[in-house]
């Protein structure tokens, strides 16, 4: 399976004291998951307004401190409903918050797109960060690490050093950014890959600025394979269900058959002698299991009932458009009353 990727990034937006709409990120498809990072003190406005619903990520938020030491980092995320999703309105908050939207794509299609996440904080104040890891279940992750910063009161897009992560791949900056509005504050995003299942450490940096600092980690996961189990009981099988199975290549004989080798075009060949009813019965009442076990012909006559037109390859569609009853002996019962043409016969299915 495929490792998410990044599709875009949308532009920071900022304020004090006052709402702001982050950039929704372009090419933006139906299906991509968004994620919504926003870096305050104290605590961001309320999300509302565009084309989505956004919920918080889990382990969002992460806050420590107070007044101008306070760092928070919160993540929202949806999964886009259209093509070119519009942008939310972020409330306004008690002193500032900065935003943006990144859009991913490759992720799992169904609930929450992320198999584990983690968070955490540092006092601080110091320079240097680690972002906490976490034990991936699934294979081929893309990890988005995420921090806020309480300070400096400054304008930059250096503030943050080089990721370094020895379990992690392909590390890169995805957002670097301080801002002066209110107490001033840093906000930050890295991805990185994680092909295999299993634990990554934590995730170390260098800031210009002594800060405390507040983080999070989000392991988004590949499309994951669904199972699906269909058991056929001995009873009518329904014509649809035959369709389904009409991918087979392969001449039944008296031995185990794997299902798993049933994979194409199947061919049942009745030779021009074969033209009793107790023959055909044995040729044409059949079905397969959905489990991967070894089913052999005699097993495969047990199914109850089924009726199919077979298309017009030797045998007249006429003919063989009667229900058949499992057993010879009903079958001998139902054939009463009309000709079995069976000359070098083959059935399709």
């Amino acid at each position: 399976m495929a490792i998410p990727t990044v599709v875009n990034v949308g532009a920071v937006s900022s304020a004090a004291g006052a709402t702001i709409s982050p950039t929704m990120p372009a090419s933006v498809l139906t299906g991509d998951i968004l994620l919504l990072c926003i870096e305050s003190a104290i605590a961001e406005g309320t999300v509302t307004g565009g084309s989505e619903t956004w919920v918080a990520v889990a382990d969002s938020p992460q806050t420590i401190g107070s007044g101008a030491t306070l760092s928070r980092i919160s993540c929202y995320w949806a999964r886009a409903s259209q093509y070119s999703p519009t942008s939310p309105t972020v409330g306004a908050p008690s002193n500032h918050q900065q935003g943006f939207i990144i859009a991913f794509r490759g992720c799992h299609g169904t609930g929450n797109p992320w198999d584990v996440t983690s968070g955490g904080t540092e006092a601080g104040p110091d320079t240097s960060l680690s972002i906490t890891g976490d034990i991936t279940t699934v294979a081929d992750c893309l990890i988005v690490l995420l921090c806020g910063q309480s300070l400096p009161d400054a304008t930059s897009t250096t503030e943050f050093g080089a990721m370094t992560n020895a379990d992690l791949a392909s590390l890169t900056e995805r957002v670097d950014n301080t801002m002066t509005s209110g107490n001033g504050g840093g906000l930050f995003c890295g991805t990185g890959t994680k092909a295999s299942i299993g634990s990554y450490t934590a995730t170390t940096l260098t800031t210009v600025t002594s800060a405390s600092h507040s983080f999070m980690s989000i392991a988004l996961k590949p499309p994951q394979a669904t199972t699906f189990t269909q058991a056929i009981a001995a009873v009518a099988v329904p014509v649809a269900t035959l369709t389904r199975l009409n991918t087979f290549s392969r001449t039944l004989a008296a031995v185990a058959v794997p299902v798993a080798t049933l994979t194409k075009q199947m061919y049942v060949v009745m030779s021009a002698t074969a033209t009793g009813v107790a023959t055909l019965v044995t040729a044409l009442l059949f079905s397969v299991s959905a489990a991967a076990v070894a089913v052999g012909v005699a097993t495969l006559t047990t199914v109850a009932t089924f009726s199919k037109a077979l298309a017009a390859i030797a045998v007249g569609v006429a003919s063989l458009t009667a229900t058949f009853i499992a057993g010879a002996a009903a079958v001998v019962a139902r054939v009463q009353g009309f000709i079995v043409n069976v000359g070098s016969m083959m059935m399709r299915r």
